[in-house]
């Protein structure tokens, strides 16, 4: 279960339980549990916080891991990006892997443009570091191992 918030024009979810459990004054929301809903819950808060160009930068510094490889260049290329004109929404999920101390989540994601209706798969690496989930990708060239996927089939329907 999950309350639905909205940044800009993307919902967001958001629970007592699960996270986030606080927001800093740049609206970078963080403090989420150390449970595999929490996993969850930091992920698809990350995909939405990551694609939004008023914050990104000041929310990349924070999720992204201090072990990350190649962490410099990563914060430099989120505050290199530039905006996206598609909606988005976060259309599902799937654990890959929980252990306590890590966990892989794959978001799905729709993403709607110029009248077409496209879905993406994003992995997010996380590690648990200074009390909260963070990013700690394996391959800087494509830190999300984001790809095009034909459609939601297989993940856990999870929408706002």
């Amino acid at each position: 279960d999950a309350d639905w918030q909205f940044q800009g024009t993307t919902a967001y979810p958001t629970s007592p339980t699960y996270g986030p459990g606080a927001t800093d004054d740049n609206g970078v929301r963080y403090c989420f549990q150390r449970s595999p809903e929490g996993a969850v819950f930091a992920a698809a808060n990350a995909v939405v916080q990551g694609s939004d160009g008023a914050i990104s930068t000041d929310w990349i510094n924070y999720f992204l891991s201090d072990e990350a490889p190649g962490r410099d260049q990563l914060l430099a290329d989120v505050a290199a990006g530039s905006p996206s004109s598609l909606r988005m929404t976060v259309a599902g999920f799937r654990l890959l892997n929980f252990d306590g101390d890590s966990a892989t989540v794959d978001m799905a994601i729709e993403a709607v443009g110029g009248g077409n209706t496209t879905y993406a798969s994003a992995v997010y690496e996380l590690v648990w570091e200074a009390g909260d989930w963070k990013l700690l990708p394996q391959d800087v060239t494509n830190p999300l191992r984001m790809a095009q996927i034909p459609d939601v089939s297989g993940y856990v329907a999870w929408m706002g």
